[in-house]
């Protein structure tokens, strides 16, 4: 664990010399001059039934549904409706304990993954609704269940990005490794491997 956080620091420095990298993706879409664009834009709210406006990721899964994490919820869209997901005190054991969603993955075996800004992972169910809570149980928790994104690996690791560092989570066995950040108070935002599986780390 040494090793890997003086890598880390590392590759840190080297990498993104401790800025905040912001990487936009510009999608053109060519036509041929003549043809006339016919580009549309639906626009979802609080109206059409999602749970809040503030939208803070998206996601489609392989069924073809869209998820939006909001600020006040996670949001399930089949095209015609929304399926809110939220805290619910009636089935506490079942449901987020966080409503403010911030990242969402779907891993190779159809499941669902949620991160939430300060209670950590959570894992739905898609077919029941039904949620189960994977919280942190160490020092400083609440920096470590402030989680940004979730990401998975070709292995099947998801990697947590959170307040505390990096998070290294093991679903067959229920494990999480703790990578600190090497400056404190600096959040890491989200992580990629590449084609060569090197692993690419971003922080605020």
């Amino acid at each position: 664990m040494a090793y890997f956080s003086q890598w880390l620091e590392s590759a840190y420095a080297r990498c993104f010399g401790w800025y905040t990298v912001v990487l936009v993706v510009f999608i053109a879409h060519f036509r041929a001059i003549a043809q006339p664009a016919s580009d549309k834009f639906d626009h979802l709210s609080v109206k059409d039934g999602l749970s809040n406006n503030s939208v803070n990721c998206i996601l489609q899964d392989r069924e073809g549904f869209m998820w939006f994490g909001t600020n006040d919820g996670l949001n399930k869209f089949d095209g015609y409706s929304f399926q809110v997901f939220q805290t619910d005190p009636a089935r506490p054991t079942r449901s987020l304990t966080d409503n403010r969603i911030l990242g969402l993955c779907e891993d190779h075996k159809n499941r669902l993954w949620v991160v939430t800004e300060g209670a950590g992972l959570h894992e739905i169910d898609k077919q029941t609704g039904n949620v189960t809570h994977h919280p942190i149980h160490t020092k400083h928790e609440n920096w470590w269940n402030n989680q940004l994104s979730v990401y998975e690996d070709r292995q099947g690791i998801l990697w947590l990005c959170s307040y505390g560092g990096l998070i290294r989570y093991e679903p067959a066995s229920h494990h999480f490794t703790l990578y600190p950040s090497p400056k404190r108070e600096v959040p890491v935002k989200c992580v990629f491997e590449d084609r060569q599986n090197r692993f690419w780390v971003a922080t605020a």
